[in-house]
């Protein structure tokens, strides 16, 4: 007979270890994925790559066909940390990684550039005040540049129209603005009605915190004037939190 709480003990350290090791190949992984995407204007296609070396539509790879698809990548991982993703995604230690596995992983990890890009472009919306009509502009601009009619426009072109509204984006950020929006793989084009949608809904976002913030301040000076001192706010939300 096995000791019920020796067994449980043993779980839990198990559990404990797996969620160290999680977090230890998250901080890895992170730190790949900026590099690639200081260095590269494009996102890599993280699920095309491996289902393209995934020939016979398995969802696992060999070690070494997984280990080739993230140099493809330009993923540049020490001989330890491969191991330990691979590890990780060899869950029967038969040397297939479950790859998909990986995927969902970089996907999750991806809409942190997201959030980059948003702040950025909410940053400057702030300091240049836009507002719809030049995001309306934004477009028009673009569309001129749009000699096809395919919907994407030349990185270029689309810095171009960005310096002239008097965005100031560094370039590592301009550049994962370009790869969230490329077009084809080769990273010249991209595609502007989605970043237009994406600048939208950021200004929207950005419009919506003012109005909170505004509200929140009236507040703040209304209940300062029925007391007639200072409002603590850090005191009063802990006290509410022992609540």
């Amino acid at each position: 007979h096995v000791a019920y709480k020796h067994f449980m003990q043993t779980l839990l350290q198990s559990n404990d270890a797996l969620k160290e090791d999680m977090k230890a190949i998250e901080e890895v992984v992170k730190r790949e994925m900026g590099r690639l995407l200081r260095s590269k204007r494009r996102r890599p296609r993280w699920a095309e790559v491996f289902e393209s070396a995934d020939a016979r539509g398995t969802n696992r790879l060999t070690r070494r066909g997984f280990q080739e698809a993230l140099e493809d990548m330009g993923f540049e991982f020490t001989g330890p940390e491969l191991r330990r993703i691979t590890d990780l995604y060899d869950p029967n230690s038969d040397g297939a990684v479950v790859y998909k596995g990986f995927v969902a992983l970089l996907e999750r990890l991806s809409e942190g550039v997201d959030d980059d890009i948003a702040s950025a472009l909410i940053r400057e919306f702030d300091r240049t005040a836009v507002d719809g009509r030049v995001l309306r502009r934004l477009e028009r601009s673009l569309e001129a540049h749009d000699r096809h009619d395919r919907g994407t426009v030349e990185s270029r072109d689309l810095r171009r129209v960005i310096d002239d509204l008097d965005w100031n984006l560094s370039d590592p950020e301009f550049e994962r603005l370009c790869g969230r929006f490329e077009a084809d793989a080769h990273g010249g084009a991209v595609k502007y009605r989605e970043f237009v949608r994406f600048a939208e809904n950021a200004l929207a976002t950005s419009v919506l915190r003012k109005q909170v913030y505004t509200a929140l301040r009236r507040e703040i000076e209304r209940a300062e004037g029925r007391r007639r001192r200072r409002l603590d706010l850090r005191s009063a939300l802990q006290d509410e939190d022992r609540d």
